[in-house]
């Protein structure tokens, strides 16, 4: 005849006890397996190609809250970890290229999609404009304030936009920015930047990002005194962008 022991005989003698439930056999009542966590690996970005500020969804495995995302080096912003699959960001300011899509978990653990993301270039501009830019003075103090006026005697749209940029930068690369309102002529008033430096005014048509205008550099520097106005016009190709 068998002899079934108590429970805590067998546990005093040292034998493990397998307790049989719904969810699996542990060592005590109660007991739940964890499941094992799945690495971290991106397996794709959608869309696969676009410009700046495209809306990215990224796939892979091991995301967990407070991932950040890089493009090219490049943060990405408005990351969400919607879950451990599936990240959403916003595509950050590159030049044209294939670049590399960088998952990085709070801890430092990244994971690497080679090549997932192709900035592609602006399109060609549709029709021939052409505008004028100046500005005045053309040195100025940080926070001084500059006029800019311009002209666009062939037609204009009322998104037609001027932006101040760096010398040098992007034309996604924008400090500030103010619509014409569809004027064919017109003159703002604007505040020099907080950073001493080299800076210029771009007129873009149709709310787009090719310029076809560009007034002469403006210097920026701490206690510099106004001196005279520059003008400089340039025929270009422009056309829409998308803002």
């Amino acid at each position: 005849m068998k002899t079934l022991l108590p429970i805590d005989r067998l546990w005093r003698a040292g034998l493990s006890v397998c307790f049989i439930t719904a969810l699996g056999c542990g060592s005590s009542p109660g007991f739940s397996p964890q499941p094992a966590s799945r690495p971290l690996l991106v397996t794709a970005v959608t869309p696969s190609s676009g410009s700046s500020y495209t809306l990215l969804t990224i796939a892979g495995t091991g995301f967990k809250p407070g991932a950040l995302v890089s493009l090219g080096g490049i943060n990405a912003t408005g990351v969400l970890t919607f879950s451990d699959s599936v990240i959403r960001a916003t595509a950050p300011i590159h030049d044209a290229g294939t670049v590399d899509v960088v998952v990085t978990n709070p801890g430092g653990e990244g994971a690497t999609l080679t090549g997932g993301f192709s900035y592609v270039a602006l399109p060609p501009p549709a029709t021939s404009v052409t505008a004028s830019l100046s500005v005045t003075p053309t040195t100025v103090p940080v926070g001084g304030p500059l006029r800019v006026s311009w002209t666009r005697p062939d037609g204009r749209s009322f998104f037609d936009w001027i932006g101040l940029f760096r010398v040098g930068d992007s034309n996604l690369a924008y400090l500030d920015y103010q619509y014409t309102d569809g004027g064919a002529s017109g003159t703002q008033t604007w505040v020099a930047p907080a950073q001493p430096g080299q800076y210029e005014f771009r007129y873009l048509p149709d709310d787009g990002y090719v310029d076809v205008a560009r007034s002469e550099p403006v210097t920026v520097a701490a206690g510099a005194s106004a001196a005279g106005a520059g003008v400089l016009t340039v025929p270009r190709r422009g056309g829409r962008g998308g803002r």
